[in-house]
């Protein structure tokens, strides 16, 4: 049988699985970039003889991603997407359902929620009260729009 030519490609498919890429962009990359149409079960049997890994990175609880997730969450309020690119930015290897293993760990359980109306009552009439203060002291907040105001009145 004649070689395979994503053999010639060894290097790049397995950097890109290294990096978390699915085997299913791997085989549109190679089509639209190098003009190779290649099986899905020819990438993962060629994986498995070239000997990577057969699971591709899992995330690893360290404690300096668990206060960097911490931090993303419940100090800057960011949504569970919004932490993912930052922290994958951040040059973390997490993966959704990583963040969102850690994120829910019965020891943690970091949700953002108000238990009765009464706290959610109490809580904007004091955010609203904190709002009318700053506007007085300076017309700074006054530009920001929805999406800047809510982290810049979680970091007061």
């Amino acid at each position: 049988r004649p070689p395979n030519p994503i053999d010639q490609h060894r290097d790049y498919i397995s950097l890109l699985y290294l990096n978390g890429v699915s085997r299913s962009q791997i085989q549109y990359k190679l089509r639209k970039h190098y003009h190779i149409a290649v099986n899905l079960s020819t990438i993962s049997r060629r994986i498995a003889s070239w000997g990577l890994p057969r699971q591709q990175s899992r995330t690893t609880e360290t404690p300096e991603l668990i206060e960097a997730i911490r931090d993303l969450i419940l100090r800057i309020g960011l949504s569970e997407s919004q932490t993912m690119s930052v922290l994958q930015r951040q040059g973390w290897p997490i993966t959704k359902r990583g963040l969102k293993r850690i994120r829910l760990h019965p020891d943690r359980r970091w949700i953002r929620r108000i238990n009765s109306d009464e706290e959610r009552l109490a809580l904007l009439k004091k955010t609203e009260q904190v709002i009318v203060e700053m506007t007085q002291q300076s017309n700074a907040i006054a530009g920001y729009g929805r999406r800047f105001l809510q982290p810049y009145l979680r970091q007061q």
